[in-house]
């Protein structure tokens, strides 16, 4: 191994100890191996390395004037015998020869007069580039200034050159102190990279980077350090683009366009006082950006990110146990630990690393939900009704849907049909004749679904008898009270499996027998799980809530929840949170498609999205907005109606329903995707990257997605457009509105629309050249 002089006066010593090297850095040190510059002797000191790193190279002269001797002897010999004339010649050439060798003697010793006093005036040494160690063909790294830099790509060396090869630049170990950066002990082995870090206070800080024998392109990374130290890694933003995480209040995509203060990792319901800051509903530690890298995040990390916060221009994870994760109740012993776990892979671009992550992370469902809900609308009775429903607003909703003949998958009764939270029956004040009610339903053609929540209301009937199976507070394990907008209550512990039996068999199976199709899971989220909340079981995280939650709702084929963690193996409808009901990208429409396309991308393909027009909770949306939202919501899964065509005009009334004409005639295409997913995991609703994932436009490309691999959709999602501008992406397309105009693009570009309220613009692919392995 070798020592390299960085930064002139600062050395790093690298010894040799069998198949692994340790290396003893100071601040603002470079440490690589196989430099030609110095070789430092096992174990030697750092006064001893610097002694041999400055000493001056002088060559032995002495030989070669001896050697130089001995040739001019031979050189001058007279040869006897020789015939004078020879003579001669030999002394005319020796003459020359001397002359010559004055010549350069001259020369020799101008040029020296010149050169030497240069060699003893004050200048740096020039020493070639400083480049970070290589401890493996995918990753270099460096302490300098006080900060530990990691470079990931498919060749360092190759990226260490050309810049637009690194896949992923970090910084870690952010808030580790100045002084334990100095005092780094560095192990190496073939698979393993292992630094220690000490500090006084905080004490001993290990980083371990393990290479994975089953997948070579990845990385585990684990930080252990004292329970109560805070382990920060942060990685660069401002040279890719990043997908992935799940709901957010501001739902840009990409998701480093957005920006958010480090924020617990944990689902949350954002709509709730609109709480921005907050992650939402359906969450997956899976992060991909478009240089090719990947990471997933370990599920006992107390996981907090932030993103571009302070206008940093990174994005960074956060292990810290004090937080919100410290409301989960729990011993915690004298020696606990704190740790931030994930792993990083790299690929060649982001559709390989994609496929990559979720192959080897996310567990694909065995079957589907009931697809038979993608073939006609929903409809709702929320935000028209909000919680004032009876028996009369739902049939007389049913009426008005088969008076405007539109098509139906069900109605949805939603609000306060129960005279409390928690009852799981019907108010008879409301509902006098619920069988009679259902009846005719049936025979108008209507599925019912009913919301329900894991909420038992203080006041309910069912209060007492629920109480064993909600959640406990506590070391005593009393039973917890949560507050949430309806009122106090129990939550029923959705991560004891007894619990799902009872909610499932006492509560909702009495609606099945009254004819209920399925049912809408409203909430789930770990913000209304009550202060000093305990579990049944072990889990890894308070999120494992949201999880089990989705288990207990796929008992139902036709169900659907709002919140989810690490639950892609459930064959469940997930819904979108609610939305504001304005354009913006602030939970308005605009979130819309960077939703659909964020859950999709995370293994959540059966997506509903919020109701056409949102929930109204401020005004009511005005007619641009309502069909503008219809025209995209057509492409999506699911479509669901509560403000309806007719509280418009009739204008609105044709113009939805040729909206669903053309959605009609893509269900096809939607069904197939969703029956295919359990086995390949290509989501029906697909980001332009999924298949040009090296085109810029392609990644950033907010408002387009392509549905299943035929067809382009690029909806009007702002106000007042006349002129609308698509990306189109290299292939042969087909217009599917106006003239269906032939567009063979060589290369992607933007073209331009006139548009009018009644204009949809999507496009179907013909061929496409550059859908090739190597771009997949």
């Amino acid at each position: 191994m070798s020592a390299y002089p960085g930064n002139n006066d600062k050395l790093s010593s690298i010894s040799e100890y069998g198949d692994y090297s340790t290396r003893t850095s100071l601040t603002g040190l470079s440490m690589f191996s196989g430099s030609p510059y110095s070789q430092s002797p096992s174990g030697g000191s750092l006064s001893t390395l610097a002694s041999v790193s400055t000493r001056s190279y002088q060559p032995n002269g002495s030989s070669q004037s001896s050697a130089s001797g001995g040739n001019n002897q031979i050189m001058t010999q007279r040869v006897r015998g020789a015939p004078k004339h020879n003579y001669e010649f030999c002394k005319k050439v020796r003459v020359s020869m001397a002359l010559l060798g004055i010549l350069v003697l001259v020369a020799a010793i101008f040029m020296l007069s010149f050169y030497l006093p240069k060699q003893y005036e004050e200048e740096p040494t020039v020493l070639p580039p400083e480049e970070p160690p290589l401890w493996d063909d995918m990753i270099s790294y460096k302490v300098q200034n006080n900060e530990l830099l990691f470079t990931f790509a498919q060749n360092v060396t190759s990226a260490l050159s050309n810049p637009t090869l690194i896949a992923l630049k970090a910084n870690f170990g952010v808030l580790l102190s100045a002084e334990s950066k100095e005092n780094i002990t560095i192990k190496e082995t073939n698979s393993t990279l292992r630094m220690t870090f000490l500090d006084k206070e905080t004490g001993k800080t290990t980083l371990e980077i393990e290479k994975s024998d089953e997948y070579p392109q990845c990385f585990e990374v684990k930080w252990t350090t004292k329970y109560q130290n805070k382990l920060d890694d942060c990685f660069d933003i401002i040279s890719s683009h990043w997908y992935g995480l799940g709901e957010v209040f501001t739902q840009k995509w990409p998701l480093d366009k957005a920006k958010f203060e480090m924020t617990p990792f944990l689902t949350a319901d954002f709509i709730d006082e609109y709480i921005s800051t907050q992650f939402g509903g359906v969450l997956e530690p899976f992060l991909i950006n478009s240089r090719g890298a990947g990471i997933y995040i370990d599920d006992h990390v107390p996981l907090h990110i932030s993103m571009d916060e302070n206008d940093s221009k990174k994005m960074c994870l956060r292990a810290d146990p004090t937080t919100e994760y410290s409301r989960m109740y729990k011993e915690v012993p004298s020696n606990a630990t704190n740790v931030l776990k994930y792993t990083i892979c790299v690929e060649e671009n982001i559709k390989k690393v994609h496929k990559l992550l979720f192959d080897r992370f996310i567990e694909k469902p065995v079957s589907t939900p009931d697809l038979e809900v993608m073939k006609s609308p929903i409809w709702s009775t929320w935000v028209r009704y909000k919680r004032e429903v009876n028996q009369s607003i739902v049939l007389s909703m049913a009426e008005q849907i088969n008076k405007y003949k539109f098509e139906k998958s069900h109605i949805q009764i939603e609000g306060h049909y129960s005279k409390n939270y928690g009852d799981f029956a019907f108010d008879t004040d409301k509902f006098e004749n619920v069988p009679q009610m259902l009846d005719l339903l049936t025979t108008w053609g209507f599925k019912v679904t009913l919301t329900v929540s894991p909420f038992i209301n203080l006041q309910s009937t069912n209060f007492i008898k629920s109480v064993d199976f909600g959640i406990k507070v506590g070391e005593k394990n009393v039973p917890g009270i949560s507050r949430w907008w309806n009122g106090l209550a129990i939550m029923i512990d959705t991560t004891n499996p007894k619990a799902q039996d009872f909610f499932i068999n006492t509560f909702l199976e009495s609606f099945k027998k009254l004819r209920i199709s399925g049912f809408k899971f409203d909430i789930g989220e770990t913000n209304y799980l009550p202060e000093g909340y305990k579990f049944n079981r072990d889990v890894p995280n308070p999120n494992y809530y949201s999880k089990t939650y989705v288990q207990m709702a796929s008992h139902y084929k036709l169900s659907e929840v709002r919140a989810a963690y690490k639950a892609q193996m459930y064959p469940t409808f997930v819904r979108m949170l609610d939305r504001t009901s304005y354009w913006k990208i602030e939970n308005g429409l605009l979130s819309v498609v960077t939703t659909a396309l964020t859950l999709s991308i995370l293994g959540y393909p059966y997506i509903v999205p919020d109701m056409v027009g949102g929930n109204a909770y401020i005004q009511k949306p005005n007619k641009e907005l309502y069909v503008r939202w219809t025209q995209l919501s057509v492409f999506l899964p699911c479509i669901q109606f509560s403000i309806t065509p007719w509280d418009y005009d009739d204008e609105v009334v044709g113009l939805v329903r040729h909206a669903l004409e053309i959605r009609k005639n893509l269900t096809g295409i939607m069904i197939d995707a969703a029956k295919k997913f359990p086995e390949t995991g290509e989501p029906i609703i697909r980001p332009l990257w999924w298949y040009w994932p090296k085109e810029h436009n392609a990644l950033v490309a907010s408002t387009q997605f392509m549905l299943s691999d035929k067809y382009l959709i690029a909806p009007v999602v702002h106000l007042n457009i006349v002129s609308h501008a698509v990306y189109i992406p290299p292939g042969v397309w087909e217009e599917q509105w106006g003239e269906r105009q032939i567009l063979n693009m060589t290369t992607g570009n933007h073209l331009h629309y006139n548009v009018t309220l009644h204009d949809i613009c999507y496009f179907k692919l013909l061929s496409n050249l550059t859908m090739t392995d190597d771009m997949s």
